[in-house]
C-alpha cells in the first residue's frame, strides 16, 4: 500500500464519518465495499487502483474551463475507479466487478470520465484485440463519450511516442474509431440499430444515458457477447430520467435491492448519487448529496441559476431541474397547471370588442363524435395588455347525454351559457365548422390556424380554397415543445386572460405531460385525465403565434453614414 493515504481513501472516510453531506444510497456503496474488502473471498488491490488513477493523471480535460489541463481526479471518480479495478477475487488477478452504474446528474463530468475509461481499457490493458464500446440508442448518443476518448489520445499523442506509434484514428461520419495497432484493440461508438450489434464480443461497453432506453436489448446483447472474456466491463453512465417504467429503473431497484442487503450479486458496482426521501429539493444545503463535484462541476452558482429558472419559468422547467440537475425521477402525475394560476390573470370582457383585431388559430378537431375546439389567441394589442383568449367548441347534440355521463362535466349547462355549440345529429358537423372559421376570418384578423393534419386536412384544404391560411401542426415534442413552453410561461406570469373559460378550465386540469429524454414536451393524450381539446388548440394557437413572429423579425443591416 503506498505511504501517501489516496484521496479516495478521505472520500471513504469523509462518506462514513458524516463529514461529506452523502446520501443514503452512496453511503450504502461505500460501506458494502468496505465488507467486501474485509470478505476472504476478494482482495483489494491497491497497487492496481494506483496505476489506474496514475494513468488518468497523464491525460487532459477536455472541455470548458479545463479544456488541456491534466486530468485532476474529484475524490469520488478516484473512488469509483479504485473500486471498479482494485477489487480482486482472491487467488486471481481478476477484476471482481464485471458490471457498474454510475448515476449521477448532468454537469458532474460523466460522459468525459467515461470516455477516459475507454481510453484505458483500450491502450493500457493486457487484452489482446480488446473491443471496447460506447453504446446508446442512438449514434449521435453514443458519439459524446466516443468523442471524449478521441480528444484525450489526440494530446496524449503528442506527449507519449508510444501512443503516438500505435493509435489510429478515425473520425468521419461513416468511420468512427480509435485503434491501438499494438494489440488489436479498439474503442468505437454504437448504437442500437446498429447491424453489427449482435456480433459483438466486448471488453467494455459503455452504456451511455440509459434512461432514454426504451429496452434492455443493448446491455443484453453486450453482457451475451462478453461471455469469451476473462474480465469484461460493463459500466452505465447516465442521469435519472422521465419514464420510471423504463429499463433504468427496473434496473436500478435491483441494484437497490443489492446496496439494501436484500439480494447479492458480487459482480456489480451501484453508484446511485441523488437526494434522499424527505429531502427538500428547493435547500440548497441538501443539493451535494446528488452533486458529488459541486463547487469544481457543477458550480453552485451554476445550480443557482438553473434553481432560479425552476422556480420562474412553471412546472417544465422545475421538473427538469430536478431530474437533470437533482438526479430524481420526473414525476409527471402531478397537475400540470395549478387553477389559481390559471385563472390569476382573467377579467371579465365582451368578445364584440376583438372585432378587427389581430389573432392566431389553433384546430383541434375530434373524432367522429367527439369535441371539436378552436382557440383564437389575441397576443397584447389596442387596448389590453395581456394574451387574450377567444374558444369555440362543438359537440354532436346526440352525443352530448352519452358523454355527460362518461366525463361527469355539465355540457348542457356549458352550452346555455354559450361556452359549447350543440350540432345536428351525431357526428361532428365539419360544413358548421367550416362556416363558423369563415365568419371568423372575416371578423377578426386572423394571420393563421394551425391544425393536425391527421383528421383535418379536408377541412383545411376547403379553408385555404377561401384564402384561410392553414399550416400543419404535427403533435410531437418537436413542434409542441416551444409553444408549451411560451403557453406555461404566460399563464405563470398572469398574463393570458380567457374570461375564466370553464371549459378551457377543465382541459387545463385534465393534462399530463408526456417528456421526451431530452426533456421537450407533448400533451399525452393516453395518460390525460379527461379531455384536452382546448388545450392543445391554444397550443396550437401559441405555435402559430411564435411562428409569425420569427416570419415578421426583421433582418438587421448596418447603414454606414
Amino acid at each position: 500500500m503506498p505511504s501517501a493515504v489516496p484521496a479516495w481513501i478521505h472520500y471513504m472516510e469523509d462518506v462514513l464519518t458524516g463529514r461529506r453531506l452523502a446520501g443514503r444510497l452512496e453511503r450504502l456503496s461505500v460501506e458494502r465495499c468496505v465488507r467486501m474488502a474485509m470478505d476472504d473471498r476478494f482482495t483489494f488491490d491497491f497497487a492496481e487502483a494506483a496505476r489506474v488513477i496514475e494513468i488518468f493523471g497523464y491525460f487532459r480535460h477536455t472541455k470548458g474551463k479545463y479544456a488541456g489541463k491534466l486530468f485532476e481526479l474529484m475524490p469520488w471518480q478516484e473512488y469509483f475507479l479504485a473500486m471498479l479495478y482494485g477489487m480482486k477475487k482472491t487467488g486471481t488477478d481478476l477484476r471482481t466487478f464485471r458490471k457498474g452504474l454510475l448515476c449521477v446528474p448532468k454537469k458532474n463530468g460523466k460522459s468525459e470520465f467515461a470516455g477516459a475509461i475507454g481510453v484505458l481499457m483500450t491502450f493500457f490493458e493486457n487484452e489482446e484485440g480488446a473491443e471496447c464500446y460506447s453504446a446508446a440508442n442512438k449514434l449521435d448518443q453514443a458519439v459524446y463519450s466516443w468523442e471524449a476518448g478521441m480528444k484525450i489520445l489526440k494530446r496524449l499523442r503528442h506527449e507519449s511516442e508510444s501512443i503516438n506509434q500505435d493509435l489510429a484514428l478515425y473520425n468521419s461520419t461513416n468511420n468512427r474509431n480509435l485503434i491501438n495497432l499494438a494489440n488489436d484493440s479498439f474503442f468505437r461508438p454504437i448504437s442500437s440499430d446498429s447491424k453489427t450489434l449482435d456480433g459483438v464480443n466486448p471488453h467494455l461497453a459503455l452504456i451511455d444515458e440509459y434512461h432514454e432506453a426504451k429496452d434492455s436489448s443493448i446491455p443484453d446483447n453486450m453482457e451475451s457477447g462478453s461471455v469469451a472474456r476473462e474480465q469484461p466491463l460493463l459500466l452505465y453512465t447516465t442521469t435519472r430520467g422521465f419514464n420510471p417504467l423504463g429499463p433504468l429503473y427496473q434496473f436500478e431497484q435491483s441494484c437497490i435491492r443489492i446496496l439494501e442487503g436484500d439480494q447479492e450479486d458480487f459482480t456489480l458496482l451501484p453508484m446511485i448519487y441523488t437526494l434522499d426521501e424527505g429531502d427538500d429539493w428547493e435547500d440548497e444545503g441538501v443539493w451535494e448529496k446528488a452533486n458529488p463535484g459541486l463547487g469544481r462541476t457543477p458550480t453552485l452558482d451554476g445550480l443557482q441559476t438553473m434553481y432560479t429558472k425552476a422556480r420562474n419559468e412553471g412546472s417544465t422547467a422545475e421538473i427538469n431541474f430536478k431530474t437533470k440537475n437533482l438526479n430524481l425521477w420526473a414525476t409527471v402525475e402531478e397537475r400540470w397547471i395549478k387553477h389559481s394560476d390559471f385563472i390569476s390573470g382573467c377579467s371579465r370582457w365582451d368578445p364584440a370588442e376583438l372585432a378587427g383585431l389581430r389573432c392566431f388559430g389553433g384546430l383541434d378537431l375530434g373524432k367522429t363524435r367527439d369535441f371539436t375546439a378552436i382557440a383564437y389567441l389575441f397576443p397584447p394589442q389596442a387596448h389590453f395588455d395581456r394574451y387574450r383568449v377567444l374558444m369555440r367548441y362543438f359537440l354532436p347534440e346526440e352525443s352530448a347525454e352519452e358523454l355527460i355521463r362518461k366525463d361527469m362535466v355539465p355540457y348542457f349547462d356549458w352550452q346555455s351559457k354559450g361556452y359549447i355549440t350543440l350540432t345536428p345529429g351525431n357526428v361532428i358537423d365539419l360544413d358548421y365548422i367550416f362556416s363558423v372559421i369563415l365568419q371568423d376570418h372575416a371578423l377578426f384578423d386572423l394571420k393563421g390556424m394551425s391544425y393536425d393534419p391527421w383528421n383535418a386536412t379536408h377541412l383545411a384544404t376547403k379553408l385555404t380554397a377561401e384564402e384561410v391560411r392553414m399550416n400543419e401542426f404535427r403533435q410531437n415534442t418537436g413542434t409542441f415543445n416551444e409553444p408549451i413552453t411560451k403557453m406555461e410561461n404566460v399563464i405563470l406570469t398572469g398574463e393570458l386572460d380567457h374570461a375564466y373559460n370553464p371549459v378551457l378550465g377543465w382541459n387545463f386540469g385534465n393534462v399530463v405531460l408526456y417528456r421526451d429524454p431530452n426533456g421537450n414536451v407533448k400533451f399525452d393524450k393516453n395518460r390525460s385525465r379527461s379531455k384536452i381539446d382546448g388545450a392543445v388548440a391554444l397550443a396550437e394557437a401559441f405555435g402559430e403565434y411564435l411562428d409569425f413572429k420569427l416570419e415578421e423579425t426583421p433582418e438587421f443591416t448596418i447603414s454606414w453614414m
